[in-house]
């Protein structure tokens, strides 16, 4: 009997032990995969963060290509105007030259036919020119400055499209 509660109280402390050993791993287990789960939730949070970065960005670059739309918009309106200005400007340009042209051809003619008796005529032709040259002068610097107003808006729109 002494031998076989020997044993029995042997067993019993290899039991005990081996069940230490496994209680111990457990709770090592435990920790771990407690960890573990952590690292998960920090994961998913993470990802959750990034998700909302991303539709944030997303609505930006909406934003922005709306605005580049508007933009384009705006300069195709402004290029349309531009050049309508610019059509008029070149046929009051192209008027005047004819002008020009039928008044220095009058002045011409005249000038063969009658010269001393239409010198009054002269200096009047030689008035209605400088008109038409001021006229002409007023509309360069006209178009000058809408090619200007032009170009600062095309780069206006580069800028904004760089940024």
């Amino acid at each position: 009997k002494d031998q076989l509660h020997q044993s029995l109280r042997l067993l019993v402390r290899k039991i005990r032990a081996q069940v230490e050993v496994l209680t111990k791993k457990n709770r090592l287990k435990e920790e771990e995969n407690a960890r573990l789960q952590q690292d998960v939730d920090a994961t998913k949070q993470e990802l959750t963060d990034l998700q909302l970065i991303v539709a944030s960005k997303d609505a930006s670059e909406s934003k922005f290509n709306e605005e580049i739309e508007t933009l384009n918009a705006e300069l195709e309106t402004k290029t349309q105007r531009h050049s309508a200005i610019e059509s008029q400007l070149l046929a009051q340009l192209s008027a005047i030259r004819k002008e020009k042209e039928t008044a220095t051809q009058q002045y011409e003619t005249q000038l063969q036919t009658e010269r001393d008796s239409h010198t009054l005529a002269l200096q009047t032709e030689r008035d209605q020119f400088e008109n038409v040259r001021t006229q002409k002068l007023a509309l360069d610097t006209k178009l000058a400055e809408v090619m200007h107003q032009n170009d600062e808006l095309s780069l206006q729109v580069q800028r904004t499209l760089q940024q």
